[in-house]
């Protein structure tokens, strides 16, 4: 137990030594480039904190270190499982790889906003007409609901979609597990995999 307070504390201790140089380099950045500190010339979030007004650097090292933590496991466990229905479910994926043929010449946050039967088939919502429906969130609470909702909901899901973009325009995943075996699914605060999802990567055909 002991051993595990003292890796916990130097893990504490390195992550938030990490925050903080990311602080120190961005305001050095703006130091050398003030004509680029407005807020609407911004280019990532740290930088409309620091212009907002926020000169306590602790405070704005919670932000960073809450932003690492909260989409470092929630993302990579959604689509470790996300990959492997993929695979089990073929037509959709078909769907989903003509959406990004679709969308592919558009800026990269047009082209993920337009992709409509993935943001679906994340969701596992209802896709009409190749619009997404959403559900009441109060019947799926995936990322809360009401006044509770998750801050970073709309980040999370462009952040997958640009993912499921980038590897399935070029590659197809398949799970190298047996056929009739079901992944075990760990009921931790995410919802992890156990043991991962071992895959191989194939090559897809380029059809553009």
């Amino acid at each position: 137990m002991l051993v595990l307070k003292k890796n916990l504390k130097l893990a504490v201790t390195e992550t938030r030594e990490f925050a903080n140089s990311l602080i120190r380099q961005k305001k050095q950045q703006m130091l050398k480039n003030p004509a680029g500190t407005s807020s609407k010339e911004a280019e990532d979030l740290l930088s409309r904190f620091l212009i907002s007004g926020h000169v306590d650097e602790k405070f704005v090292a919670d932000i960073i270190i809450s932003f690492m933590l909260a989409g470092r496991d929630t993302t990579s466990s959604a689509l470790t499982w996300f990959f492997w229905l993929l695979n089990k479910n073929i037509p959709p994926q078909d769907e989903i790889v003509k959406e990004i043929d679709k969308t592919h010449n558009s800026s990269i946050y047009q082209e993920v906003k337009d992709m409509n039967y993935t943001h679906a088939a994340l969701c596992e919502g209802d896709e009409e007409k190749w619009k997404f429906v959403p559900r009441d969130p109060y019947s799926y609470p995936v990322f809360q609901a009401g006044p509770r909702v998750c801050l970073g909901r709309d980040m999370a899901l462009l952040q997958m979609k640009r993912v499921v973009a980038g590897v399935l325009a070029r590659f197809r995943v398949v799970p190298l597990i047996d056929e009739g075996i079901e992944p075990v699914y760990l009921p931790y605060l995410t919802a992890k995999m156990k043991g991962g999802l071992p895959v191989r990567i194939e090559e897809r055909a380029l059809t553009r």
